[in-house]
This record gives C-alpha cells, structure tokens and sequence, in this order.
C-alpha cells in the first residue's frame, strides 16, 4: 500500500502531482502510469485499498450504465476531435460524509485512429484520483436508458 497524502497511489507511478481545494474540501492527486488496457491490475488496486479504509461501491442510478467499465469517449481538444478510452467508478465511506473518485484516461490523440490500434500503441495511463465531500452527482442533461 503506497500512500502519499493521505491517498492510495499505485505503485510505479510517475508525474505525481498533489491538489487541494479547501473551500470545497477536495483532496485529489493526478498522475501517470505505464500499464496496458485495461489496467485490471490498478482497479483492483483501488477497490482494495478503499475496501480496508471502510469505503464501498457506490454510483447513482442514472450513472451505472457506464460505471466501472470503459467507455470510447469523444472530446475536443485545441478544437480538434480526439478520442480517449475513459473509466470512471466511486465509492462511498461508512459514515456517508466522503466520496472518492477514481478517474482514468488513455489519449488516443486523433479521431483517425481506430479503437483498437489505440489501445495497442497507448500504454500510458492518465490517473485521477479524489476524496471529496458527499454529494449526489447531477442526472446527465439527458438520461440514457
């Protein structure tokens, strides 16, 4: 178990870098890792580092369909299309005061390459990890059923 912070950080991490926002009680760190899709090894890491300090599972209704789970997500980027292979999953402590949010990313870094191919050449994994106050995520502008 690698804590910096107060934070679980997986092992081999690399570009660490440490975040607070006070006014809203927001501790987070965000870093890289080299680790191939679809980094099983690291999920596994977090659900079991937060399962010992008292955390469980926890998403909204209108948010399991793509929670835990990869998604191909397109964003802009410089104005440019990009696509990037997303995860997201949150917990909740016992007490049901705290939220901790585990949030993934490998760049594609273009709309022209395929799904596939840019889970072949990407091995860098962008990391984002927080504890922040509870509060219900808003329902997305449109729900997807």
């Amino acid at each position: 178990m690698l804590f910096q912070g107060g934070l679980p950080i997986f092992p081999d991490a690399f570009d660490i870098k440490h975040y607070r926002s006070s006014h809203v009680g927001i501790k987070g760190v965000s870093y890289n890792v080299n680790i191939q899709y679809p980094a099983d090894n690291l999920i596994k890491y977090y659900e079991k580092e937060l399962l010992l300090i008292g955390y469980k599972p926890f998403v909204e209704e209108y948010y399991l369909k793509g929670n835990s789970k990869w998604n191909l997500i397109q964003s802009e980027k410089s104005g440019k299309p990009v696509l990037y292979y997303g995860y997201s999953s949150s917990w909740v402590n016992k007490e049901r005061n705290l939220r901790a949010l585990l949030l993934m990313k490998y760049n594609c870094n273009s709309i022209d390459e395929s799904a596939i191919n840019c889970l072949k050449i990407s091995k860098k994994l962008h990391v984002i990890f927080q504890i922040r106050p509870f509060s219900g995520l808003k329902p997305p502008i449109e729900v997807i059923k």
